[in-house]
């Protein structure tokens, strides 16, 4: 999602001259990568990994997207005629490169479950903002009114997430918790257990977002407790 500034001449009010608004455009975006898979056999493990550069993809620079009114004068050197001619924004670009290393694991950890192994799952995701400018941010503001703040966006940028799951009772019970850290100081908590009572399928989950409003920090607008019922048919 790109915004810019637009104006425009406002032809219910002539003498007054243009009407000032936002836009938001989804534009497509060129992407170049590649991905891996390799099993490494003597620790058991699938290593994984992906790389792609994002190419001329939009993003928000408030001073360039949103300018501030600027004032000019109608007849250079005469300050009697002076108005505000307003800046029409633009949205910049930038190539983004981004990245991801994953390691997957079944293990067995018998002293909590006999009868099935834990699946464990560990995954690493960067960026790296090429030409980086470091009024980069990102488009959610951080207060309700002007003048807004926004979350300023590194040149590099690191997130871990670790994934653990098991099943109980014949596969019938599946308990999960998903961990994350943003390393600018953003946490991810997230427990569920789903069970499986045929036709019915019964999901309880529960999601904490804590730290810096930055990265999926930005969620972070409360805790949240869920209960899905489904039913196949």
């Amino acid at each position: 999602m790109n915004l810019h500034v637009f104006k425009q001449f406002d032809p219910l009010n002539p003498a007054g001259g243009f009407v000032v608004g936002p836009i938001l455009t989804h534009e497509k975006v060129d992407i170049t990568g590649g991905s891996i898979n390799y099993v490494e056999h003597n620790l058991d493990v699938v290593i994984r990994s992906e790389v792609a550069m994002f190419w001329d993809e939009p993003v928000f620079i408030p001073q360039i997207n949103t300018p501030d009114p600027t004032i000019a004068l109608a007849v250079p050197g005469d300050p009697t005629t002076a108005y505000p001619i307003f800046n029409e924004g633009k949205v910049p670009t930038k190539n983004i490169l981004r990245y991801s290393l994953g390691l997957d694991k079944q293990e067995w950890i018998r002293a909590l479950n006999e009868d099935s192994t834990f699946y464990i799952s560990f995954q690493y995701l960067g960026q790296y903002v090429c030409d980086y400018d470091k009024r980069m941010a990102l488009i959610v503001p951080t207060n309700a009114a002007p003048p807004f703040t926004y979350p300023d966006v590194k040149k590099f940028d690191h997130t871990f997430t670790l994934l653990a799951k098991n099943s109980w009772l014949h596969g019938t019970l599946t308990p999960q918790m998903v961990l994350g850290w943003y390393t600018r100081g953003a946490y991810l908590i997230q427990p569920s257990v789903e069970y499986i009572l045929d036709p019915f399928r019964i999901k309880l989950q529960y999601s904490c977002i804590a730290g810096t409003l930055n990265g999926f920090g930005l969620f972070r607008d409360r805790d949240q407790a869920s209960l899905t019922i489904g039913v196949l048919f």
